[in-house]
């Protein structure tokens, strides 16, 4: 396995993201294709995201997970996909994201 392959897959593993000002926390709702993620946001409303390709083969991502998502800041090259995956969040990163109170769901996880 190549270091880039590696370097993705311990980064997504080991690092613990925050949203940043304009990244928002959604939570998968279907896998449309190859890349393509249907996702909810705390509202209820749904958009289309792209996983980007980087993570091809090394995340895997089902329904019920969370993700940090990047909108785009224009809608004109693509009218339904919304923006990129930049983060799938696991129990330890969702459980620093509850400690630092920038946890947006207001439903119970069950974290081990």
């Amino acid at each position: 396995m190549s270091r880039a392959r590696k370097h993705v897959t311990q980064t997504v593993l080991t690092s613990f993201p925050e949203p940043e000002k304009n990244q928002k926390i959604v939570q998968v709702l279907a896998l449309k294709g190859s890349n393509i993620c249907e996702v909810e946001y705390p509202t209820g409303e749904k958009h289309l995201y792209r996983f980007p390709s980087k993570f091809n083969k090394r995340i895997w991502i089902k329904r019920g997970d969370y993700l940090i998502v990047q909108p785009y800041e224009d809608f004109t090259h693509s009218k339904k996909i919304r923006g990129d995956i930049t983060n799938v969040l696991y129990d330890k990163q969702i459980k620093h994201l509850k400690n630092r109170m920038l946890w947006a769901w207001n439903i119970y996880i069950s974290i081990r």
